[in-house]
């Protein structure tokens, strides 16, 4: 059985989101954070846009629920929508970042992607 790239991509997003969720309280194990960071680098160098995509996605809403779960008990299903809000965010952040690496080559990875993530973080807030 052949697996597809955008299904390695959706699972680099998920452990990806989990690790991220898990360096931050409650859970409190700041050394994930390094996971965090290199399966979306890594994710990004390898994928195409598609791929992006879904691991964005994936990484959004995996981070979402086990960061902010606590938006459940207070919106119950309502909640659903900003967690999906939340992964489109990521979702087209890894994708633009993938366009800026398919652009400038893999080097971009230094100056490209943090400068994306900077940007979207500063226009989220």
């Amino acid at each position: 059985m052949r697996v597809k790239r955008e299904s390695l991509c959706g699972l680099a997003g998920i452990i990806g989101g989990a690790s991220y969720a898990a360096a931050f309280e409650p859970f409190g194990q700041p050394a994930l954070a390094w996971v965090a960071l290199a399966l979306p680098l890594t994710t990004i160098a390898v994928a195409d846009l598609r791929g992006a995509f879904v691991a964005g996605f994936f990484f959004g809403i995996t981070q979402a629920a086990l960061s902010i779960h606590w938006m459940w008990g207070l919106f119950g299903a309502m909640s659903l929508s900003l967690f999906v809000i939340y992964a489109a965010y990521y979702a087209i952040a890894f994708s633009f970042a993938q366009a800026v690496v398919e652009r400038f080559g893999r080097h971009a990875l230094m100056w490209g992607v943090p400068a994306v993530f900077v940007g979207m973080e500063w226009l989220r807030s």
